[in-house]
């Protein structure tokens, strides 16, 4: 089996289950959508990590608190699992606590730490991301080259 691609979230959803990252709940439904993957492709095909455990609580006008001094400690325990790795930092808040906040959306790069990564917007419907024109085309693009990519 090839190896699997990390993506790494930022904490499960208000209901979402610690046990299971980046499946299930709209924004993990959406992300599983955008890499034109039935479930049990999507399982199979990439490794899923949060770098919070717990959900943060909700934000007071819309979306999810994210503590980033906790989320840069998460980061930094992480390092050492993601070297040689193909990783995918999904949203701006999880590209910012790894110290990549300025990257471009799908762009890939040799980090110095070790692996390869690409950020994606965060797959939230209140991120006005996918409200652009093209937006979902482009990220599917990306999973598709992606795809085809890797051994």
């Amino acid at each position: 089996m090839r190896e699997r691609v990390m993506l790494v979230g930022q904490a499960p959803s208000r209901r979402g289950r610690p046990d299971r990252p980046l499946i299930g709940g709209r924004s993990g439904s959406f992300l599983m959508e955008l890499t034109g993957m039935n479930l049990i492709q999507y399982a199979r095909r990439f490794e899923r990590r949060n770098l919070l455990r717990d959900f943060p609580g909700s934000a007071p006008i819309k979306g999810d608190l994210f503590p980033s001094k906790e989320a840069r400690e998460a980061a930094a325990r992480m390092i050492d699992t993601l070297r040689g790795r193909t990783v995918i930092l999904v949203g701006r808040a999880v590209s910012e606590a790894f110290g990549l906040g300025a990257a471009d959306f799908y762009e890939w790069s040799d980090d110095a730490r070790g692996f390869r990564v690409a950020i994606i917007p965060h797959p939230s419907g209140i991120n006005a991301h996918w409200n652009l024109p093209g937006s979902k085309a482009e990220a599917m693009g990306f999973f598709a080259r992606l795809q085809r990519e890797m051994p």
